[in-house]
Order: C-alpha cells, then sequence, then structure tokens
C-alpha cells in the first residue's frame, strides 16, 4: 500500500516513492554533524523524517509547519513515522518558518528545510538567498542545513541558479542522492567532515540502523555512494557568476 499526501493537488509526501529522501533528509546531517543535540525540521509532511530525527540521542527538535492540517494528516503515516508528535522531545510550531527564524533566538545543530518544490508560489521564498541567510544565523558553531531540492520542473540552469545561491552563503556544501528525482544539499558555515569511525557507530544504534534498512543503508560505504558533488564540485558545475534567486527577484519561481 502507498499512502500519499497531496497538498493542493501536489504529492509531497509517500510510503514508497519518497522514503528514501524523507528519511535521509533527517539522517545525513545527524549521522554528520559532530554532536547534535538540538534539531528544527521545516515542514511535518509525513512525519516520516522527524521520526528518524528522534531515532537519535538528541535533547529537542522543534516542528515549524504553516498549515495544522498537515498535523492532521501525519496521522495517517503513524505506521510509518514513528509518532514524532508524541516524542516529550517535540515542540510544535505552526508558522511561516521564515517568521519563525527571524523573530525567535532560539539556535540549533541541525536545521532540515523539506517544503514544496521552488517554483511553486509560497515554498520558493524557502530557496532564496534571504532564507539560507536566516537559516545560518540561527545555526551553531559547525551546524548543518540539510536542503530538499526537487530536480523535477527545473531546468539545468535553475539547478544552477539554487546551487549558486546556496553557495553564496554556506562557503561549505555537499550534495548527495536521495529519491529518484531529489538531492539532499548539506550546508556550513565550517568544513564539513565525515568521520568515517563515527558514522559507523552511529549507524550501528538499534533505530537508526532500524530505520536506514528500510532504504538500503546498512554501512557507511551505501551512504556514501550517495555523494555526488563537495563543494568545489558544486562551484565547478554551478559557477560562481551569475544570477542569484533572491526574494526580489523570485526567479525560480
Amino acid at each position: 500500500i502507498n499512502i500519499v499526501l497531496s497538498v493542493n493537488g501536489k504529492v509531497d509526501a509517500s510510503t514508497v516513492g519518497d522514503m528514501d529522501t524523507q528519511v535521509l533528509l533527517a539522517q545525513l546531517p545527524l549521522l554528520i554533524a559532530a554532536d547534535p543535540r538540538s534539531v528544527m525540521v521545516i515542514g511535518m509532511g509525513s512525519g516520516v523524517t522527524a521520526g528518524s530525527v528522534l531515532t537519535h540521542p538528541i535533547e529537542k527538535i522543534a516542528i515549524v509547519e504553516i498549515e495544522p492540517a498537515i498535523l492532521e494528516a501525519s496521522e495517517h503515516f503513524k505506521g510509518v513515522n514513528g509518532r514524532p508528535l508524541a516524542d516529550p522531545r517535540t515542540t510544535v510550531r505552526v508558522n511561516d518558518a521564515r517568521n519563525d527564524l527571524l523573530l525567535s533566538d532560539e539556535m540549533y545543530d541541525v536545521i532540515i528545510s523539506e517544503p514544496s518544490n521552488p517554483w511553486i508560489s509560497g515554498p520558493s521564498k524557502l530557496f532564496t538567498r534571504e532564507f539560507f541567510e536566516l537559516a545560518r544565523r540561527r545555526l551553531n558553531d559547525g551546524g548543518l542545513l540539510c536542503q530538499w531540492v526537487q530536480l523535477y520542473g527545473l531546468d539545468s540552469e535553475a539547478l544552477k541558479t539554487l546551487l549558486r545561491t546556496f553557495s553564496a552563503v554556506f562557503p561549505h556544501r555537499m550534495v548527495f542522492k536521495g529519491s529518484l528525482g531529489d538531492l539532499l544539499v548539506l550546508g556550513s558555515a565550517q568544513p564539513i567532515r565525515i568521520d568515517l569511525a563515527r558514522l559507523a557507530d552511529r549507524l550501528a544504534g538499534p533505530a537508526v540502523a532500524a530505520d536506514l534498512a528500510r532504504v538500503s543503508v546498512r554501512e557507511p560505504a551505501d551512504l556514501l555512494a550517495r555523494f555526488r558533488l563537495s563543494s568545489s564540485g558544486v562551484l565547478a558545475y554551478a559557477g560562481i557568476e551569475g544570477p542569484q534567486n533572491t526574494d526580489d527577484n523570485a526567479l525560480i519561481e
């Protein structure tokens, strides 16, 4: 059975086709970050990503969701999402994510941004330079932003623009493959280093291992096989010079 979540006619989550992305949006930064304790998830969706975050020994997770009906809809995914809303470490704020980042002084070790597509009015504002700057200001030293970038509906120039914009804010980057047609982009103000020993140790945790087994990641090599671009690789592909996606040009939208 494939359960899908459709928002205004657009499928944004599912129990089959989107599972790799939903799990890895959480697991990737939490496996790589040095000592993640506080996490923000932008967009509830199916709740799978939030549930995957909670397989780690974090202290708190803030879920920021603009539409209360999505929180209600996530109950239909309780067979696969680990029921993150029932975890005492979870706080839910019904708010626009940019407003939340702007007005709150809360800091995070990991921010996970999983909005709908960058060409859709509304979610497009979570792919601009100004949004990336807001997110960076709310990250602790060594903190990571993990951004979902959907490739479908984007031509190569639009993708280059998004990666160029991201690179203008985050000097250190890594790009991984999620589900078919999805990229997961890590960004940080500090160098991103993958510690293989730490990665293997975290992968061995029973809850983490069971979660990742759903997407065929059972050892470090399975995760590293999804690696696509380094910081220099992003610049080689997207270039330094060229347009950026900003609030005032709405280029991708």
